[in-house]
C-alpha cells in the first residue's frame, strides 16, 4: 500500500500550531523555526523531522516511522543517510550536543526522542500554553561530567572526542566515496558503506564502518583512504591505538590524507606534551586546505599551550571568519581572548555566543564566571552562576554567594578515575574557587605523576591557575612537565606580571 509521506503533517488549510522549547519556537503553518522571535535557516526536510519529533516529545520515534513520514514506501532514496543528515542539521541549528542532548536523544539502533519540555498550542489563540513535560521515565539522566565541565575541559576534552576530523563541509568526513572508483566493485561498495556509516551518531555503526574498511584493506592493502576511514572510526570509538596505527598507515601511503592528518594530530596531542608533531600535522593540513575548521580549532589550543596566546586569538578569528554567525567561532574567540587576559573583550564575545544559543550547556556560563571575577565584577559572576543553575534545576533557590556555586559544581563532578582524562584539572579549578590551594595542588601533582596530558597542557598559561604560581609545589609540577617534554620550557611561566 502506498504511504503518503506527508500524512503525519498538517494539511495546508490547518491552523498553525506552535511548539515552544527553550529559546526556540517551531510553527507549522508556515513550517519555521524561530529563536527568540528571529527565524533560523533550516531546510524543509530537517524542519519536517523536527516537527515530527517535537509533536511526539518524550516518545521514541523509530527510524522506520521517520522513513514513512518523510519519504513513504514508494520513494527510492538512501533514507538512512537522509535521516543522519537531517538530525545533524537540526542539532547544529539548535546548538545541541549528542553527548549531552538538551533536545534530541539518540536511541542506538532504534531512533530518536525529543527530551525537552514543550509548550504547544494553536498560535492564533494568543494564550501561552502550559509546557508539556517529557515523562520522567523518558528523560535522559544528565552526564554530570559534561554538565559541570569547566570551560577548560569544554575546549580541550572535546577536541579529541568531538567527531570533526575532516576538513570537509560541516567538519564531517567526505562520504562521496569517489576515491573508490579505482577499486574492484565489491571493495568499492564496502568503502562507500564505511564512509556512509561514519555519518551516523551511533557507536554500532562506527564499529560496522571499521569492519567495512578492514574488508577493503584486506582486499587492497595499498588503498590509503580505507586506512584513513578506519582511523576516523577508531577516533569516534575512542580506540586510540587503532586510530594512531591506522592514521600512520594512511599517511605512509598518502601524506596528504586530510582525515588521517587530523586524527594523527589529535592522537599525538592526546599522548604527549610534545607539541611539535601535532602542530606539523595541522600545518600540513592547513597548507592543503586553509579553511579547515577542524584544524583551526585544534591549532588555537596548541598556540595557547605554547604561550602564544595572541597568535591563538588570530587563529580563532580565522575560524570565526569562516562562519561569522556560528556559536563555535564566537566561543573560540572568547576563550582565546580569556587566555590572552583580555577579559572585557572575552566577555563581549562569549556573551554574543550565548545569545546565539542561550541554552547551550555549561561552556559560556563557566567562562563568563571566571572572566567577570578577573575584572572584579562579582555580582555579574554570581548572576551567570544562578542563570546556569536554573537551567539545570528550575526549582533551585538562587545562590547568594559564589562559594555555593563552587560547592554545587564540586558535588556534580564524577569521582576521579584512571586514566585521568582531564578530571583532575577540573577538580583543581573548583577547589581554587573555594580557596582550597592544597587540594588543588595535590590533584595536579597526581595528574603529572599519571602523565595526564590534557590535565597538564595549559597549566603554564591558563589564568585560572594564577593563584598557584607563587607556590613552590606548583613550580615542581611545572618541572615535572618539563621532564616529560623539554619543549614545554618555552611556555613557562605565564602570569599576570608583564601583561
Amino acid at each position: 500500500m502506498k504511504t503518503d509521506p506527508d500524512s503525519s503533517f498538517p494539511s495546508p488549510g490547518a491552523a498553525s500550531e506552535s511548539y515552544r522549547f527553550g529559546a526556540f519556537e517551531l510553527t507549522t503553518q508556515p513550517l519555521q523555526l524561530l529563536c527568540e522571535g528571529q527565524p533560523l535557516e533550516l531546510a524543509p526536510q530537517p524542519a519536517r523531522l523536527l516537527e515530527l519529533l517535537v509533536s511526539r516529545a518524550g516518545e521514541l520515534v523509530s527510524r522506520e516511522e521517520i522513513r514513512q513520514a518523510l519519504w513513504g514506501d514508494d520513494t527510492h532514496v538512501d533514507f538512512e543517510r537522509g535521516i543522519n543528515f537531517s538530525i545533524r542539521k537540526i542539532r547544529s541549528t539548535l546548538g545541541d550536543d549528542p553527548a549531552l542532548p538538551r533536545f534530541i536523544e539518540t536511541i542506538p539502533r532504534h531512533g530518536y526522542r525529543f527530551v525537552a519540555s514543550v509548550a504547544d498550542g494553536v498560535s492564533e489563540s494568543g494564550e501561552a500554553p502550559e509546557p508539556r513535560a517529557v515523562p520522567l521515565q523518558s528523560q535522559r539522566r544528565p552526564r554530570v561530567a559534561l554538565v559541570v565541565a569547566l570551560a577548560l575541559s569544554a575546549v580541550i576534552a572535546g577536541l579529541w572526542w568531538n567527531r570533526t576530523p575532516s576538513s570537509t563541509e560541516g567538519g564531517r568526513p567526505d562520504v562521496s566515496g569517489d576515491e573508490a572508483s579505482s577499486l574492484p566493485p565489491e571493495l568499492a561498495e564496502a568503502y562507500r558503506v564505511g564512509r556512509r556509516l561514519l555519518e551516523s551518531e551511533e557507536q554500532v555503526d562506527w564499529q560496522e564502518a571499521q569492519e567495512a574498511f578492514d574488508k577493503v584493506i584486506q582486499g587492497q592493502a595499498d588503498f590509503a583512504p580505507a586506512y584513513a576511514g578506519k582511523a576516523v572510526a577508531a577516533h569516534y570509538l575512542q580506540d586510540v591505538p587503532t586510530a594512531a596505527s591506522s592514521s600512520q598507515a594512511a599517511l605512509e601511503l598518502d601524506p596528504d590524507q586530510a582525515d588521517a592528518l587530523m586524527v594523527a594530530a589529535k592522537v599525538a596531542l592526546d599522548s604527549s606534551l610534545d607539541l611539535a608533531l601535532p602542530k606539523a600535522h595541522l600545518e600540513h593540513l592547513l597548507s592543503l586546505d586553509p579553511n579547515s575548521a577542524s584544524a583551526l580549532e585544534l591549532l588555537y589550543v596548541i598556540r595557547v599551550a605554547e604561550g602564544l596566546t595572541g597568535e591563538a586569538v588570530e587563529v580563532s578569528r580565522r575560524l570565526l571568519d569562516l562562519d561569522p554567525v556560528s556559536w563555535r567561532g564566537r566561543w573560540a574567540l572568547g576563550w582565546c581572548l580569556f587566555q590572552d587576559r583580555r577579559y572585557e573583550e572575552s566577555i563581549e564575545q562569549v556573551q554574543s555566543a550565548k545569545k546565539l544559543f542561550p541554552k547551550r550547556p555549561a561552556n559560556p556560563f563557566q567562562l563568563l564566571i571566571h572572566a567577570y571575577l578577573r575584572v572584579g565584577r562579582q555580582e555579574e559572576a554570581l548572576q551567570e552562576a544562578n542563570e546556569f543553575v536554573l537551567l539545570e534545576e528550575p526549582k533551585a533557590a538562587p545562590f547568594t554567594s559564589l562559594e555555593q556555586w563552587w560547592r554545587w559544581s564540586l558535588a556534580r563532578v564524577p569521582p576521579l578515575r584512571d586514566p585521568p582524562s582531564q578530571q583532575r584539572s577540573q577538580w583543581a579549578i573548583l577547589h581554587l574557587g573555594l580557596g582550597e590551594t592544597e587540594e588543588a595542588l595535590a590533584l595536579l601533582r597526581d595528574a603529572c605523576e599519571k602523565r595526564s596530558t590534557w590535565d597538564l597542557l595549559l597549566l603554564p598559561v591558563d589564568p585560572r591557575f594564577d593563584p598557584l604560581r607563587i607556590h613552590p609545589e606548583f613550580q615542581e609540577i611545572l618541572r615535572c612537565m618539563r621532564e616529560q617534554d623539554p619543549s614545554q620550557e618555552g611556555a613557562l611561566p605565564a602570569s599576570e606580571e608583564g601583561r
